[in-house]
């Protein structure tokens, strides 16, 4: 039994008030898969995230022999940001981008229609067994701790008309990763999520770096068209997996 195969989500078991893991399904096979997750419901652990390589057939089968709920697809992408080209100037009238280092400059009602964007394709706003009331806070949370540097090493903000609308997290410490990017519904067709993402893209390409990754759940549509026209490519595809254990 690999002991380092899961670890135990302090903020998901707080908020939903049952102990919920995440489990790393590369450092098993589908023989000690739902080994594992008997041991884990001994712990009385009762919720239990994984993702699983979809190529991988018998992880597959047995996730789901493991009476494991499909939550939908994940994939991860990479950018070669060779062509990416120094930009001085947002795309929309009113739109401008600046790093930030505090939460404060949104208010409650902003951040809470933001993180609500979030639920909308994530696996835990599809699972009605979940409190959305607490998968909301989730989100909430995500988002400062991506301001306080715990959830990303940056944020750079869109600020329509000087009021904020949306932000781009990302880390740039040994890889260039995009972790979330989110606007506001009434910012919605006004070049702010491009404006965002060109904007990051060319702040890690001056940084040096040669590549960018990111994942998005295959779900989101509109997210896709958008990585993919900025040259993102898929590495790979992830099931998400989520086994509810007795």
């Amino acid at each position: 039994m690999a002991p380092s195969a899961h670890e135990l989500l302090r903020l998901d078991s707080e908020l939903f008030g049952f102990k919920v893991a995440k489990l790393d399904a590369s450092k098993l096979d589908a023989n000690t898969l739902p080994q594992y997750l008997e041991t884990l419901a001994k712990k009385q652990v009762r919720l239990v995230f994984s993702k699983i390589a979809v190529l991988d057939n018998a992880m597959m089968q047995a996730a789901r022999a493991a009476s494991g709920k499909w939550m939908g697809d994940v994939v991860e992408m990479e950018s070669d940001l060779s062509h990416i080209k120094a930009l001085d100037a947002s795309k929309a009238p009113g739109l401008t981008l600046e790093l930030a280092t505090s939460i404060d400059l949104f208010e409650q009602q902003t951040l809470s229609a933001l993180a609500s964007r979030l639920t909308i394709h994530s696996h835990l706003g599809l699972d009605a067994k979940l409190d959305q009331r607490a998968v909301l806070k989730m989100f909430e949370t995500w988002i400062t701790n991506s301001f306080n540097h715990q959830a990303a090493d940056e944020v750079l903000v869109a600020k329509l008309n000087a009021k904020p609308v949306g932000f781009i997290s990302f880390f740039d410490h040994t890889n260039a990763r995009i972790e979330l990017l989110v606007v506001n519904k009434s910012a919605e067709g006004q070049h702010v999520a491009s404006s965002l993402l060109d904007k990051v893209l060319a702040i890690l390409k001056a940084r040096g770096f040669s590549k960018a990754q990111l994942a998005t759940q295959i779900n989101n549509a509109a997210a896709l068209r958008l990585y993919v026209s900025r040259g993102f490519k898929e590495v790979q595809r992830l099931s998400t997996f989520h086994f509810w254990l007795s």
